[in-house]
């Protein structure tokens, strides 16, 4: 186990994206038209969280940065998708450094999501958020 996160650390983000099949390759490709209309419906900075368990940014009208993904197979299958449908779109996807791995939180029927069990995290999560006002 320990190995396996130490292999995990060791690669980069490209790395770790599945390789794709040709038929696989061949979807992704047919979203060309998705991602041309995701870049341009997004102002650079925008965020979009997909429901693949990945949150992309727009940088510039030829570049989207993901900047969180779900450590979690299906998430990197799907960042592997749209990776392929920006590139054949001549869209640029950067993920190092920028991208964030973190744990998948089980939302579904009570279950526990990954949170500090520290004592005091709660407390000083608080204080730590600043938080926005909007006047």
């Amino acid at each position: 186990m320990m190995k396996e996160i130490q292999n995990k650390e060791q690669k980069s983000m490209a790395e770790r994206l599945p390789e794709l099949t040709e038929e696989e390759m061949e979807n992704a490709l047919s979203e060309i038209k998705w991602a041309k209309k995701f870049i341009a419906s997004h102002r650079q900075g925008d965020f979009q969280t997909m429901s693949g368990g990945m949150t992309l940014q727009a940088v510039s009208f030829d570049t989207v940065r993901c900047v969180r993904i779900f450590d979690d197979q299906r998430a990197w299958w799907m960042l592997s998708m749209i990776n392929a449908s920006f590139k054949g779109a001549g869209i640029k996807l950067q993920l190092e450094p920028y991208t964030i791995v973190t744990q998948t939180a089980e939302y579904a029927e009570g279950g526990k999501s990954e949170v500090s069990t520290k004592r005091d995290a709660v407390e000083i999560a608080v204080k730590e958020n600043f938080g926005v006002e909007v006047v």
